[in-house]
């Protein structure tokens, strides 16, 4: 150990002429003694390009934390695909403050630009693996991709849950990304900064017809009408877009008497027939839904019917006489058979005497069926019981 440190410090004053060879056969030596992390610090000194492929046969990435700049510094692709798989032993709070320090420490506004985009590219790769890792980030994913990648910017503000509303939005503000300001106002409830934004800025019926169905807002309908209504041309698109979702009758109503607007007797026959299919469709959904829910419904009782196929129905005599026991057919809707005492099954039985020595009254004992009962004091006790050994009592042949 003392000899390669001697030759560590000798391959240093090599390598600055030139002798990087040295430093590799210290890398070396240190792998065969068993030390591949000194060696690993050897290979990021010199750049290797082999340094990830010596990484990860070794399994050292737990040993990178604090050096991200310099992997990126070797290869920057290469880097940001093991920086981003690996996130559980290099998590993002120590990959991006090291990014950071690199970036301060920038000797030129190119040097800086550089690193502010592979800090960009490190929270895209990694925002791609697993979205929630780098949570605490998306404030800053947000403002460098508005910044380099503004195309993009949509995608993460859908996709993402994890950062500020307000810093988005103003983010958006400052660099004109006006789709973006009406996404971030409708997340934020401001549908009608929102629809204001998409009138006055971007002049699109078609979209802001499609911002109101998705707030399902019957007051935006109201002012995008409104608004529409101020101009022939704006009438005009707002007829051939609406569709069927506005009354056309409340529509036309609402045009101011004297406007001219180009095509209105086709715009009012097309949209009159847009809302006639989309009613019909509805109504058509409605029908196959009742259906469905019918069959679901018969299959539900037929079912229950063969999980439960009689419950036993004691009605006691008069003056404490022993009375008579029933069997009540579920699956041949609920007809009473009068049955011997013989054929009960003993729990029935007990249950019932139960239920007339403590003088419970009817519903003394919760019932397990839904079945029509004769009304008598004590029937409904004996029928619980009967209830719950309905089923075994018809596999062994009582039934």
């Amino acid at each position: 150990g003392a000899s390669s440190s001697g030759g560590g410090g000798g391959g240093g004053a090599g390598a600055e002429g030139g002798g990087d060879a040295l430093w590799q056969l210290l890398a070396w030596l240190y792998e065969q003694q068993g030390r591949p992390d000194l060696a690993l610090s050897i290979h990021l000194r010199l750049r290797s390009p082999g340094v990830f492929a010596f990484v990860t046969s070794h399994g050292l990435q737990s040993h990178l934390l604090g050096r991200a700049a310099e992997l990126l510094q070797v290869d920057e692709r290469a880097a940001l695909a093991l920086l981003t798989a690996h996130a559980d032993s290099l998590p993002p709070g120590n990959v991006v403050p090291c990014i950071q320090e690199a970036l301060r420490c920038a000797p030129s506004p190119a040097a800086a630009e550089v690193w502010r985009r592979r800090l960009l590219a490190y929270l895209s790769g990694l925002f791609a693996v697993d979205s929630a890792v780098g949570a605490d980030y998306h404030d800053l994913q947000v403002a460098l991709t508005a910044e380099y990648e503004p195309s993009k910017l949509m995608d993460l503000l859908v996709s993402s849950q994890f950062y500020s509303l307000e810093s988005a939005l103003s983010i958006c503000e400052s660099r004109g990304l006006v789709s973006e300001q009406v996404f971030v106002l409708g997340r934020m409830g401001n549908a009608d900064q929102a629809l204001r934004l998409i009138i006055d800025r971007l002049g699109d019926i078609p979209r802001a017809i499609d911002f109101v169905v998705r707030q399902r807002d019957e007051e935006l309908w109201g002012r995008l009408i409104d608004w529409a209504l101020g101009g022939s041309e704006t009438t005009g698109a707002l007829l051939d877009c609406i569709g069927g979702y506005v009354d056309p009758l409340l529509l036309v109503r609402r045009i101011p008497r004297g406007m001219r607007v180009e095509r209105l007797r086709d715009r009012l026959r097309a949209i009159i027939a847009d809302y006639r299919t989309q009613t019909s469709l509805r109504e058509g959904c409605n029908a196959i839904l009742r259906s469905d829910c019918r069959h679901l419904m018969a299959r539900l009782y037929d079912g229950t019917k063969k999980a439960l196929p009689y419950v036993f129905v004691h009605r006691p005599g008069p003056g404490g006489e022993p009375g008579q026991w029933f069997r009540c057919d579920a699956v041949h809707g609920g007809r009473l058979t009068p049955v011997s005492t013989v054929e009960v099954p003993w729990e029935a039985q007990d249950a019932a005497q139960l239920t007339h020595g403590s003088g419970h009254g009817h519903g003394a004992l919760p019932s397990s069926a839904s079945m029509p009962m004769p009304p008598s004091s004590s029937s409904s006790a004996a029928a619980a019981a009967g209830a719950r050994l309905g089923s075994r009592s018809a596999g062994s042949g009582a039934g």
